[in-house]
């Protein structure tokens, strides 16, 4: 009996709070775990003149935990202090650049949410 190992999904995961090209610096293709089934990307400043903060992530992460991040940005992102960029994707090593997803839906204000498929 031949037995065929499924090899988990690879994501590139880097976290920085200085910039995306730091992320992008860091970043390390990785096999995801089991149960990990997106790639996600996940970019946030806060400025309100007197205080910034920055996270940039790239990590493996679960569906249902993409579309809560999906939901948080939409409600976060409404307010003009922060700026926002999130996307989930399936296949292996699709979330290495900012601009390899097709934008879904409509712009809003400094939002932008983005799904791959």
């Amino acid at each position: 009996m031949l037995f065929i190992a499924a090899l988990g999904l690879k994501c590139y995961t880097c976290n920085s709070m200085e910039s995306q090209e730091d992320c992008v610096k860091q970043q390390q293709l990785v096999t995801c775990a089991s149960g990990m089934d997106r790639c996600q990307q996940l970019f946030t400043t806060f400025n309100n003149g007197s205080i910034m903060n920055k996270q940039f992530v790239k990590r493996c992460s679960e569906v249902e935990t993409c579309n809560e991040a999906s939901i948080t940005i939409s409600l976060v992102c409404k307010d003009p202090d922060w700026t926002c960029s999130h996307s989930c994707c399936d296949q292996d090593a699709c979330n290495e650049s900012e601009y390899q997803c097709r934008l879904q839906g409509t712009r809003i204000s400094r939002r932008e949410t983005e799904i791959c498929k």
